[in-house]
């Protein structure tokens, strides 16, 4: 039966605004598409609450017909018109994408430079659909019915020339976006269906639902194939035995080392800079007042379903061991593996935790930092922690843990008492350092100033580069942070202050200058 929307929905993609104004005005700002955004906003909030799919295309539809050709409108609409008519409006909205990419990627919105926008549009379309139809234990979460067999071959078609489309017209940007799991998947997908003349495949009997196993009999379990054709298959059946560990006993520690093996053990090197789209603020927040509140079965429900959607943003691995540790003593080997397996990725990619999103955002905060700290002494084997009788030391760990458990001022009390009763200058260097470095996770940037510019006349009187180089570099690299940070619009002083320490950091210590400046190199 054919899709009678087909054809409306395909023009979308070919025809015009008008034939004065292609592709129309940039409508980011419009009342019409912040309602459309705020269905979007939806997906993934703490509420459980989704978006209304049917206003979702009815509003993408409006935009694109009569106001603005816009990438991401286009990928809500393909999303919308999934969740609505199935696989039949994928095909169309798929086609339309194609059309859209073909007759309007000069002009189109977002516009080409910068390139992240259209990117995270075209990636974000496939991230979102991928998981709805790659098969796991033989079944598509968003599974075809019988009626859809020839859609899904129609959409296995589809899909290949919208990845043609996007491959030539990303050609001349810095980043192509992925569509290769997105491709594999409807394959797959395809294949499972069967061809077109031949019966639908029968599916396998199922008990009724809740009905007990047979005594003595094996449990009922989804069959794994003895061997694997992809890496993502085998991956898919870790995640499914992750989940159902899980569901099973949430302190079950293999299923947390598993999750986090498929998530971050497969992670080969540390993405580009504010290039992700990050989470919005109102999630933030959400896990805030769920840790403040210490709500931690929800807490811990929350943040490892969130960390399966989000792996980079870090803060989720301080707030499912938050979780774990107030569950009590029964859950500290599941909080152990959380633990264990951030410092895996640290030592492994430690430039991770320094990155941020799309939006500025950092990966993990200060308070995330603080806890990294905290483990890395513990799970770390000879990372930093306090050590048997160095007072500073253990001050830090201290006020790590402080820090971790939202106490910013109680920290930096602690560090301010270990300045004042240290024993030794180099006692007090140090712990004067670590806590410059605190204020600057917590940002208050001007008190970290006056902290490290008080230790400058220290390391040229004590000639700490000479023998103290590493507690020198350190000093240097969080004095040049906390200059660029607290100054956004440098005056030609400031340049020239920073200048200077940056050359004082890139002679100790080149590699992490390097790293440490980025996108941004000092002006001169």
């Amino acid at each position: 039966m054919a899709y009678e929307k087909h054809d409306q929905i395909v023009a979308l993609g070919r025809e015009p605004i008008s034939a004065a104004s292609p592709v129309g005005d940039p409508v980011r700002y419009d009342e019409i598409f912040e309602r459309l955004q705020a269905q979007m906003d939806k997906i993934g909030s703490l509420t459980g609450e989704e978006p209304d799919w049917r206003q979702v295309v009815e509003l993408a539809t409006e935009i694109l017909k009569g106001k603005s050709k816009d990438m991401l409108v286009m990928t809500y609409l393909t999303l919308g018109l999934f969740e609505t008519d199935g696989y039949n409006g994928l095909t169309a909205a798929f086609e339309a994408y194609t059309e859209f990419l073909n007759k309007f990627w000069e002009n189109c919105y977002p516009k080409v430079k910068p390139p992240q926008g259209r990117y995270n549009a075209i990636q974000y379309l496939a991230e979102r659909i991928v998981p709805l139809v790659e098969l796991v234990g033989g079944q598509a979460k968003k599974n075809p019915t019988a009626a859809e067999r020839e859609a899904v071959h129609k959409c296995q078609e589809a899909v290949a020339k919208l990845d043609e489309a996007v491959t030539k017209a990303f050609a001349q940007q810095p980043d192509t976006p992925n569509l290769l799991p997105m491709v594999r998947a409807f394959k797959a997908l395809r294949d499972k269906v069967g061809p077109l003349g031949a019966p639908p495949a029968a599916a396998a009997p199922t008990a009724p639902a809740g009905a007990p196993a047979a005594e003595g009999a094996a449990p009922a379990v989804a069959a794994v194939p003895e061997t694997f054709t992809t890496a993502t298959q085998a991956v898919q059946v870790v995640v499914k035995v992750a989940k159902y560990l899980l569901s099973q006993d949430n302190k079950d520690a293999r299923a947390y080392r598993l999750m986090r093996a498929v998530h971050l053990g497969g992670l080969a090197a540390a993405p580009k800079d504010r290039i992700i789209p990050g989470p919005p603020d109102t999630r933030r927040t959400a896990f805030e007042n769920l840790a403040s509140s210490g709500n931690w079965a929800q807490l811990l429900t929350e943040a490892e379903g969130q960390f399966a959607s989000t792996p980079l943003w870090l803060d989720m691995q301080r707030y499912v061991a938050l979780a774990l540790n107030g569950h009590g003593p029964s859950h500290k080997p599941a909080h152990d593996a959380v633990a264990f397996e951030t410092v895996a990725l640290y030592k492994r990619l430690p430039e991770v935790f320094d990155l941020s999103f799309k939006d500025g955002k950092p990966f993990a905060d200060g308070a995330t930092k603080a806890w990294l700290g905290e483990i890395v002494g513990q799970f770390g084997g000879g990372g930093p922690g306090a050590a048997r009788g160095d007072t500073v030391a253990e001050a830090v760990a201290e006020a790590r843990k402080l820090l971790s458990e939202a106490k910013g001022p109680e920290a930096v009390k602690r560090l301010s008492a270990e300045m004042d009763h240290a024993g030794s200058r180099r006692q007090r260097f140090r712990a004067q350092l670590a806590l410059a470095g605190f204020c600057v996770d917590m940002n208050r940037l001007t008190l970290a100033q006056s902290l490290l510019e008080g230790l400058e006349s220290w390391i040229d009187q004590f000639r700490l580069e000479e023998w103290e180089p590493d507690l020198a570099a350190q000093a240097w690299r969080d004095l040049y942070a906390c200059l660029k940070k607290s100054r956004p619009k440098p005056t030609p002083e400031d340049l020239q202050r920073c200048n200077a320490v940056f050359a004082r950091l890139c002679r100790l210590d080149p590699a992490t200058a390097l790293k440490l400046d980025g996108d941004s190199k000092p002006a001169g």
